[in-house]
């Protein structure tokens, strides 16, 4: 039986942080509408850096106004997700890439088992990259905001859960 961390309850609460920062920073900005589409956004064509940039400036503005954040915080928010939408364009991208090829390799006369496991591999490699990129600025939030502000947006989150049951 595994002994009880003290430094637990805080990681607890930074996971449950990164699920309500990826929804409020990341999905807004690259979800479609209603979330059907990583790659496209009903009514609005393709995700574009630009189009993705302006999502997510939205979300930050939404967020801030939302918990009612200093000038101070929202100028931290902004600077911690100011990259977040390039790097997450170029994750797609790689992911797109990766599907096509274990695709075409499952289309093949002969599938190679070596390279459909190569190909899982990097899957779940990118797909762990991009975790970790938000992981990382989950924390940066996380360190930008008071526990009362943290507290407001899990329970938005618990709110919103219930409602998509």
């Amino acid at each position: 039986m595994s002994e009880s961390h003290p430094s637990r309850l805080p990681r607890f609460l930074l996971a449950a942080l990164a699920v309500v920062g990826l929804g409020a920073l990341a999905l807004p900005a690259f979800a479609g509408a209603g979330g059907h589409s990583w790659g496209k956004s009903c009514h609005r064509g393709e995700v574009t850096a630009e189009s993705a940039n302006a999502r997510v400036a939205f979300a930050v503005e939404r967020l801030s106004s939302r918990i009612d954040a200093t000038d101070e915080q929202t100028a931290a928010i902004e600077a911690a997700v100011e990259d977040v939408p390039a790097q997450f364009l170029e994750h797609r991208a790689t992911a797109k890439e990766l599907r096509a090829e274990f695709q075409a390799a499952l289309s093949a006369k002969e599938v190679d088992a070596a390279e459909i496991e190569r190909l899982r591999a990097s899957m779940l490699a990118e797909a762990d990259a991009g975790s970790r990129l938000m992981a990382d600025v989950i924390v940066e939030l996380a360190d930008v905001l008071t526990p009362e502000q943290r507290e407001q947006l899990l329970g938005d989150w618990e709110r919103m859960r219930a409602w998509h049951k």
